[in-house]
């Protein structure tokens, strides 16, 4: 997962930015997030610290980090492994193609776009991964 500053600039837009889903983590990896379903009211807290009511670690807005979505903006293609199967997102296997986009629509459950096909799942190759076919 690459992560990148969340650039949240106070206490209220932290919290406005968790109510509406967003999901954060700490500088030693906490998660931090908006525990909307299976909320108990003897709980009082719906900010999370991982498992964990979010009390004192408010101040730490300023450090945050998000995820980097890889295919919210594809401005070249991605070389991917893509495939259909369930349980398949985030597995290295299926056919190697270049995702050229991402249309996420609510009659579609194929979202990734390559030359030929539309896939429910694309997991991006690693360095490591590609280095296998590089000849030289």
């Amino acid at each position: 997962m690459k992560l990148v500053n969340a650039e949240i600039k106070s206490k209220k837009e932290l919290a406005t930015r968790l109510m509406e889903g967003e999901v954060f983590w700490t500088q030693s990896g906490a998660k931090i997030y908006f525990l909307e379903e299976n909320f108990q009211p003897y709980d009082a807290i719906p900010f999370r610290f991982d498992e964990i009511a979010l009390d004192g670690s408010w101040e730490e807005y300023p450090d945050l980090q998000k995820e980097v979505i890889w295919y919210k903006n594809i401005e070249k293609p991605v070389l991917c492994w893509c495939n259909d199967a369930e349980g398949c997102d985030n597995q290295k296997s299926g056919a190697l193609l270049l995702v050229k986009g991402y249309t996420l629509k609510v009659s579609s459950d194929y979202p990734f776009d390559t030359n030929d096909n539309h896939w429910k799942y694309a997991t991006p190759v690693t360095q490591e991964e590609a280095s296998q076919w590089v000849v030289g």
